[in-house]
């Protein structure tokens, strides 16, 4: 529906660039995009020992995530059909907070 309710009002020859979080594996039951949720885990913990949040809140804590594989992205373009892709990059982030 993004790229639906985008066409529409994007001008005629306008470009749209996306961004966001992806996999580098295409299998979706890897741990390639975990480490982020594991320093979101990591900082709620942490808020939870300094009294700032509550122990059941955090267990209570649901956020619907899914990353996508660049392929998935393509398929998921093609097939809507409002947009051409011109150009897909992947680009590694590290999320090392100690490197």
């Amino acid at each position: 529906m993004l790229l639906s309710s985008r066409s529409k009002e994007i001008v005629p020859g306008g470009r749209m660039v996306l961004t966001f979080i992806g996999r580098n594996i295409a299998d979706p039951t890897s741990n390639d995009c975990c480490l982020l949720w594991e320093l979101i885990a990591r900082s709620l913990l942490d808020m939870v020992a300094t009294g700032l949040v509550e122990e059941a809140d955090v267990d209570s804590f649901h956020l619907p995530f899914y990353s996508p594989y660049k392929d998935e992205v393509k398929d998921i373009i093609h097939k809507e059909g409002s947009f051409n892709l011109d150009k897909l990059e992947v680009f590694e982030v590290n999320w090392d907070a100690s490197d």
